[in-house]
């Protein structure tokens, strides 16, 4: 049985997040923080280009992600996909949100009581895996992520996993998500932060993906 969840301003944690609701209870919230540790040691994007402010709105998004587990699989779904539409056009692709929501399950099942809520979060992370691969197949993002890597290996400045988000963010806007690749642009192609050989493998990566998109 579900514990009764208890929610706080998510303002109390952020003070720039505002009013909307989050989890108060201090369980759940440790699991956020575990998540969002994890989330960011696989993708270390999140601090390199957002920073400790990034950090701050992490923790009310995942407090906020905890809440709306707690309503079931179908409301859940169709909140965090707005959520998913909100952060790629702000240089998230949704690739980043699918598999915070699969660490955040598993530290959220480690909580006593909390097994629905866990489901739920799995349920919706598996669903945004199946949205992104059939656009872009598993093994063609394998391939492409490791093109970049290799690309890349060299340059003093790379950051992992880039070449992931890049075939992310080709995904997404062909799904019909707006601004992704360009938002995602604006950092991991600024040509006052990174070498031109990085910048051509990010174009490099972004053509390659666009071709491996799926037809049928």
């Amino acid at each position: 049985m579900q514990n009764e969840h208890r929610t706080q301003p998510a303002e109390v944690l952020n003070p720039e997040a505002g009013m909307y609701r989050i989890t108060a209870d201090p369980d759940l919230l440790a699991a956020c923080e575990r998540a969002i540790d994890a989330t960011y040691a696989e993708h270390p994007y999140y601090a390199a280009r957002f920073a400790e402010r990034g950090r701050s709105f992490s923790t009310t998004d995942s407090g906020w992600l905890v809440h709306t587990s707690g309503q079931g699989v179908e409301h859940a779904t169709e909140q965090i996909a707005w959520l998913s539409r909100v952060l790629a056009s702000r240089g998230m692709p949704t690739v980043l949100l699918e598999h915070h929501l699969g660490l955040l399950a598993d530290e959220v099942r480690a909580v006593p009581g909390n097994d629905d809520r866990a489901n739920v979060l799995s349920q919706v992370a598996q669903q945004m895996t199946t949205q992104r691969t059939a656009v872009i197949d598993a093994r063609s993002t394998a391939r492409l992520e490791r093109d970049f890597d290799e690309a890349t290996a060299a340059e003093p400045d790379r950051v992992a996993r880039i070449g992931l988000l890049i075939v992310s963010a080709v995904a997404d806007e062909v799904r019909g998500l707006v601004n992704v690749e360009t938002s995602l642009r604006t950092w991991v192609a600024d040509p006052a932060r990174f070498s031109c050989a990085w910048i051509d493998a990010v174009d490099t990566c972004s053509k390659a993906a666009r071709a491996a998109v799926r037809t049928a």
